[in-house]
């Protein structure tokens, strides 16, 4: 890294003084942007919460690290950010970076325990940090588009992974400790009564939406939706790619017209009524209002009294992977008789690591209520084995190792990707 990078960040004050305020300067000008001091400092702070990190118990060393990344990264993304906004065929919506920043800073306040721990943290109402934070999601937008143009979708061979775990095996991260478990999952599913009112729904607001005159849909969405998300917006979900929407739900909007509704539409998720607002090749940008199928109590009654007889059953030597394959409500894992594979203990919701980590290899959890892949239901967990902290190995690990090849590749493309634009940006360091 270059050593004037290198004093510029020991210049940035310490992390446990982010909240106070400080003299702003200029660090770096790239094209017509700024780097002020001030910049870094909200960027480390945000960084540090996004990422659980507690700065004081973090050594200068490793503050120093970050620090310097993250002004190489502002640095590499205000040059992207100069061709990004030159090319006029890269466009940015406001709902996308609108909607972006609202989630980023929920994920944040989440995270850190809530808006007002927010506040006191930034030491700005959510307001001000939503402002700050909106201009910097637009221009992330503009780069991650310019970024997806360059390098598209990156891939590695086996030769790849190989020589990339031969050079970093001993730098890369350790392998959390972990635990072998199999799972019967019994989503709470709405019943065929509950099916029929969603439709029925569905179709008397689309004939408010296709009469004459037509009932306004971003009213409708805000008042009907059941896709919280997308209702503030008038059920807009923006700007998407083919492959990246539910099947049934692209399938329709591929097929209609610009302005054009849909009859109901039936998905995972529920009905919906659909609105394509524009189409540009392989994109589309649409609007839905969505009525979800609500399980009622008798349904998740029905559930409970399967997970109960399912339980009894394992207790009197069922084989579980028998009874996983049959009933359990997750398709990835029913081939495989419930084998979830080994977890980290730190990426199981806390209820569930506490319990399993107390568990004999070999025994089983009662009937759980949580949920699976946002689906809410019952599960019955098996514990198969357990290990500690490793190193990780190419036989055991090798989605993650692959995982972690193919994002080292990506970054050396980007990283000579925008050593060459930077002959085609004026930037300067400020002495």
């Amino acid at each position: 890294m270059p050593k004037f990078l290198y004093v510029l960040c020991c210049l940035i004050p310490l992390v446990a003084s982010l909240a106070q305020e400080t003299l702003d300067r200029v660090l770096v000008v790239v094209d017509q942007e700024i780097i002020l001091e001030s910049e870094v400092t909200q960027e480390l702070q945000r960084y540090l919460m996004e990422n659980g990190q507690d700065p004081d118990r973090m050594n200068v060393d490793e503050l120093e690290d970050i620090k310097l990344q993250l002004v190489q990264g502002m640095i590499d993304s205000r040059v992207m950010l100069a061709v990004a906004r030159a090319d006029t065929n890269i466009i940015v919506q406001d709902k996308d970076v609108e909607r972006a920043t609202d989630e980023r800073i929920d994920a944040i306040a989440r995270r850190v325990g809530g808006t007002s721990r927010l506040e006191e943290l930034m030491g700005q109402s959510v307001r001000k940090i939503r402002a700050d934070l909106l201009q910097d999601m637009r221009d992330q937008f503009y780069v991650e588009q310019l970024q997806q143009r360059y390098l598209g979708d990156v891939t590695v061979t086996r030769q790849e992974i190989e020589n990339f775990f031969a050079a970093y095996q001993d730098s890369l991260p350790r392998v959390g400790e972990s635990v072998h478990l199999q799972d019967i999952f019994l989503e709470f599913k709405a019943s065929p009564e509950s099916d029929q009112h969603a439709h029925a729904l569905a179709d008397s607001v689309r004939q408010l939406l296709v009469a004459d005159p037509p009932a306004d849909f971003a009213e409708m969405a805000r008042t009907f939706s059941q896709d919280e998300a997308s209702a503030e917006y008038g059920g807009s979900i923006g700007r998407t790619k083919r492959g990246t929407l539910v099947r049934p739900y692209e399938e329709a909007a591929y097929r209609m017209k610009k302005g054009e509704i849909s009859e109901p539409i039936r998905s995972e998720y529920g009905w919906h009524v659909i609105r394509l607002d524009d189409r540009a090749g392989e994109y589309i940008e649409t609007s839905h209002i969505l009525f979800s199928l609500q399980p009622t109590s008798e349904d998740e009654r029905y559930a409970t009294d399967l997970a109960d007889s399912l339980y009894a059953l394992l207790q009197q030597g069922a084989a579980f992977d028998s009874l996983a394959r049959r009933y359990t409500h997750h398709e990835l894992s029913r081939q495989a008789g419930g084998d979830l594979g080994w977890i980290e203990f730190d990426k199981l919701v806390p209820l569930v690591r506490s319990r399993v980590r107390d568990l004999d290899t070999g025994a089983m959890l009662p009937p759980m209520r949580g949920e699976m892949e946002g689906k809410q239901g019952l599960h019955i967990y098996r514990k198969l084995d357990q290990r500690p902290s490793r190193r990780p190995s190419l036989e055991e690990d090798w989605e993650q190792v692959s995982q972690l090849a193919r994002n080292w590749k990506k970054n050396q493309q980007l990283q000579d990707y925008v050593s060459g634009l930077r002959s085609r940006v004026y930037y300067r360091i400020v002495d």
